[in-house]
């Protein structure tokens, strides 16, 4: 049989859960305003990041429209990379 404790202990965590669940809802829920976005994505300035396209003319109106604007507009350097052929993914 449990103790009183233990089982207060099992209601305090569920009801902890609960009170994150719902709190993550709520601010997963809140939409950011544009400068509020553009604010949080100021600290990756110095940071590069990996993008992965199909390659080929595909990739490069992607670059041309997204990738450098945004690249430009953060200061963040963009890798780029293509899904090129299996074997490399399956050498890893």
């Amino acid at each position: 049989m449990r103790s009183l404790k233990s089982s207060t202990n099992i209601m305090l965590s569920v009801i902890s859960f609960l009170t994150l669940a719902v709190a993550t809802s709520l601010y997963a829920q809140t939409p950011l305003t544009a400068e509020q976005i553009d604010q949080r994505l100021q600290k990756f300035k110095g940071s590069s990041f990996v993008f992965t396209s199909w390659g080929g003319a595909f990739q490069k109106a992607q670059r041309n429209a997204f990738l450098d604007p945004f690249a430009k507009k953060y200061g963040i350097k963009i890798i780029e990379d293509n899904f090129s052929s299996d074997a490399k993914i399956v050498a890893m």
